[in-house]
């Protein structure tokens, strides 16, 4: 089985939380000892993985991390933010947030610079979301699941109301 190189979620390297790359890996790895691709699904967070970088200079995957990202008012929780924490903060201080998209991997992760501190925020959006389905229903695998639905925007603050 192929194993995420960040030192775990919350490591001390930043990276992509669900890169498709090893996600893919993962997937043909299970194919190989017997599983019918039809039957093999893709695993993504709808939620985000947070880090606070060690040198707010040094912002690439691999980078040194000095812990988790800033807790959510919700989840409370250092490393990890909800969706409906994470489009709020965007919402709210859109300047303080930086996307970068990495087509290779189908991802997209924010540098979110407040006061001195720089933080490595890695989430799904739309645009990976579809890229990921087509590549793997094209590839014969059986589809998507997503985790965790608990903290969507259900009222609609950031967009379509989901």
């Amino acid at each position: 089985m192929i194993t995420y190189d960040y030192n775990g979620p919350w490591g001390r390297t930043v990276g992509h939380a669900s890169p498709i790359s090893q996600q893919l890996a993962t997937l043909e790895e299970y194919h190989k000892r017997g599983a019918p691709r039809a039957k093999l699904l893709m695993s993504v967070p709808f939620f985000a993985r947070t880090w606070r970088l060690a040198d707010p200079h040094k912002q690439e995957i691999g980078d040194s991390a000095s812990g988790g990202g800033t807790k959510g008012p919700y989840t409370q929780t250092e490393g990890q933010l909800s969706y409906n924490e994470l489009c709020v903060m965007i919402k709210n201080n859109p300047s303080a947030f930086s996307l970068v998209r990495d087509p290779k991997e189908h991802a997209v992760h924010a540098i979110y610079t407040h006061g001195s501190s720089v933080e490595w925020i890695s989430f799904e959006d739309t645009k990976t979301l579809a890229s990921k389905a087509k590549n793997i229903t094209e590839d014969g695998y059986g589809g998507m699941v997503v985790y965790t639905l608990s903290n969507e925007d259900v009222h609609g603050v950031c967009g379509t109301k989901y």
